[in-house]
């Protein structure tokens, strides 16, 4: 419950940090992933290990782009660095394509693609 609860206030301090540096439609997304190995030698437990590994990433839109950062360190210390880093690829991201976050159409609507040609 209580990693529950630093989450909660950890996304919830991105959000608003984000806000104030601009950045629009946020969308957060965290991964857990958790390990257990035992390997067993002549009756003997040769190996045990466990592991515990979290990863974050962030997308978001910056002046009309969309951007996205990915952290391996969930520490609060890390949130400007998340924030500038999503900022740097929104700046970077050059292609006219349209995203959405939410299932939402973007109000400038799609460009038709025509990925398929009979001849």
């Amino acid at each position: 419950m209580r990693l529950m609860n630093d989450i909660k206030c950890f996304a919830e301090k991105v959000f608003l940090k984000g806000k104030y540096a601009g950045i629009q439609d946020m969308e957060l997304s965290i991964l857990e992933k958790k390990g257990l190995e035992i390997s067993a030698f002549q009756g003997e437990i040769d190996v045990f290990q466990s592991s515990c590994e979290r990863a974050l990433s962030l997308r978001g839109f910056f002046d009309g782009k969309m951007g996205s950062a990915y952290l391996e360190r969930i520490e609060e210390s890390e949130i400007d660095t998340l924030l500038r880093d999503m900022q740097e690829s929104a700046r970077n991201n050059d292609g006219m394509e349209f995203e959405c976050i939410n299932g939402e159409v973007p109000a400038e609507g799609y460009r038709q693609v025509v990925a398929f040609s009979e001849e």
